[in-house]
């Protein structure tokens, strides 16, 4: 009985940090256990500019990157992608009246992503407007794409990794890691809409 008072103290010093850990790790797994979220239903096309690109898809307003002044050589992109009562649309630049360059052609690059295999294909423009689109943040059926996250936690759970790049499905508590066709040193922000039929 008094080795057991003496150890007392060592017990709890040593039991403190494994209920912790135990803890905490229940706390992020064990409602992913009971969750209950359907799969995502709505497959979803995106598209990265070209050196060229213009695309205004409601997500972002102007040339990307801005025109003229960061395009090299004084080109000036051809064309602008605009999503417009849900069809993809391709438009014809004018160029402006004081502009001396020429109109660079600029063909961003289209890829389809099936949701059920999480899996991407290159498609073309003439594939891409036929497609019924939707430009909302969040599927019809409450799924959103984010990006990853850089560190976190707490001292001596801190976790120094980063996965900034890479996009996620989310929706709620549930995340699924989405495998896109992006170069991970590409500094283009893709463009994402959803696929309604």
């Amino acid at each position: 009985m008094d080795k057991l008072k003496q150890n007392l103290a060592l017990i709890i010093g040593l039991g403190i940090p494994v209920l912790m850990v135990l803890l905490i790790a229940s706390i992020i797994y064990v409602p992913r256990w009971f969750d209950t979220t359907p799969p995502p239903a709505h497959d979803f096309m995106y598209m990265v500019a070209d050196d060229y690109g213009s695309i205004d898809l409601g997500q972002s307003k102007g040339y990307y990157p801005p025109a003229p002044a960061y395009m090299p050589d004084g080109a000036f992109p051809k064309y602008t992608y605009r999503v417009t009562d849900g069809k993809l649309v391709r438009t014809e630049n004018a160029l402006p009246s004081d502009f001396k360059g020429t109109a660079a052609l600029n063909v961003p690059k289209f890829y389809l992503h099936r949701v059920s295999t999480n899996l991407s294909m290159p498609i073309t423009f003439a594939d891409a407007e036929k497609y019924t689109l939707d430009t909302s943040a969040k599927s019809p059926d409450g799924w959103e794409i984010v990006r990853g996250q850089c560190g976190g936690g707490f001292f001596p759970f801190y976790n120094s990794s980063c996965d900034y790049n890479a996009r996620y499905l989310k929706k709620g508590s549930t995340a699924i890691k989405l495998e896109l066709n992006l170069a991970k040193d590409d500094y283009r922000e893709p463009y994402f809409a959803w696929i309604l039929e």
